[in-house]
């Protein structure tokens, strides 16, 4: 499901892998069966784990078609409704936590999301065996989270013992996605901070050490830990070299190898943050068998966002470079891809009413219809 890629999704320069379901073709008949479907739902007093999937179902849709908020309300009305249940139904219980944080974060809700990624480990710690691969995995949302608050060290403690849990138990991929987190965090220090940088390095070689089968995506994405490391004028080549290091035969879609960064000063055009409304962009995009972006092109806009910032959002995206495919046929390079723009909620001096501040940041989403692309 969409909205379950988008809780899962990584704020990272560097995406961690990850396997992401179909998308749902949105239409306004869809808007409306999936609203009535979960009213019957809850007019027939469903059980728990049909309620959170029509909810689930319902709140996808809301926020595919621009209703955040409307989403929102939908994800948390559901938890109130059915967080009891988490020893009966731990990994759904967990996923409407994880919804329920992301929708917040995408709403300017000011909430902490730590607390709803730990809720969502205590979900299934409250159903499941203690080393159940599922809970590592939280583990590393939890400590994503860490990150995002500027609390590093909190955030390694995580995925270090995530990795140690996950290399006891011969889970590469678990393994894997702990190494490639702590990897590129520290690069993000080491992009400001050049103290770090020899850290960073040693992250990244760490996971390249690594000769399993499972290790190889994770190998590559190591390699493009040396293009946030450069400087800015040499970044361009270093990513030419980077994808020429990669390992052939990683199977999947392409992975993305460079994002150029996206600064605020960059977009001081018009007002889109601080709006009523949900603002994005949907960009639709093809991915070239060289790992490059063409063919870009605005799909849909919802709310008021400037025509200066699509054009910038579009150089970007130009820029960007994903690793190489064997495969020519220029419909699995294609994409779709949303930029949201979030503004924080805030209560100002004389009023106990929260409304859009000026600050903001951007928030990505693949809303591609075939993710093995």
């Amino acid at each position: 499901m969409i909205l379950l890629a988008l809780l899962l999704q990584s704020q990272f320069a560097i995406p961690i892998p990850s396997e992401n379901g179909p998308t749902v073709v949105v239409t306004a008949d869809s808007l409306a069966s999936t609203k009535k479907s979960l009213e019957d739902c809850l007019s027939q007093r469903c059980p728990p784990k049909e309620d959170i999937a029509r909810s689930l179902a319902y709140a996808e849709v809301q926020f595919l078609t621009g209703h955040y908020d409307a989403s929102y309300r939908t994800l948390l009305a559901s938890r109130g409704r059915n967080s009891r249940y988490d020893a009966q139904l731990p990994k759904e219980v967990a996923d409407l936590h994880r919804a329920t944080s992301r929708l917040a974060r995408l709403n300017g809700v000011p909430i902490n999301p730590r607390v709803n990624a730990a809720d969502a480990v205590y979900a299934l710690r409250a159903g499941l065996p203690g080393n159940d691969p599922a809970i590592l995995a939280q583990r590393l949302e939890v400590g994503d989270e860490l990150a995002r608050e500027g609390r590093a060290e909190g955030a390694f403690q995580h995925y270090d013992w995530v990795a140690r849990e996950a290399d006891k138990a011969g889970n590469f991929n678990l393994l894997g996605m702990a190494y490639l987190r702590a990897a590129v965090l520290q690069s993000a220090l080491g992009s400001l901070f050049p103290e770090y940088r020899t850290r960073a390095k040693d992250l990244a070689e760490r996971i390249l050490k690594r000769p399993e089968p499972e290790m190889l995506p994770y190998r590559n994405a190591a390699r493009a830990i040396q293009i946030q490391l450069a400087d800015d004028k040499d970044r361009a080549a270093v990513a030419d070299r980077v994808i020429a290091q990669m390992e052939p035969g990683q199977t999947g879609r392409q992975m993305l190898v460079y994002s150029p960064s996206i600064r605020q000063e960059e977009l001081h055009f018009g007002s889109a943050p601080g709006q009523e409304q949900a603002n994005f962009i949907d960009f639709s995009y093809r991915v070239t068998p060289d790992g490059r972006v063409v063919d870009i092109a605005p799909q849909n806009v919802g709310g008021k966002v400037p025509t200066q910032w699509i054009e910038i959002l579009s150089q970007k995206l130009a820029q960007r470079r994903y690793s190489p495919r064997v495969d020519a046929d220029p419909q699995k390079g294609q994409r779709l891809e949303r930029f949201s723009i979030v503004s924080a909620l805030a209560a100002y001096k004389g009023s106990r009413l929260r409304t859009p501040s000026s600050t903001w940041e951007l928030s990505t989403l693949d809303l591609t219809t075939d993710t093995r692309s």
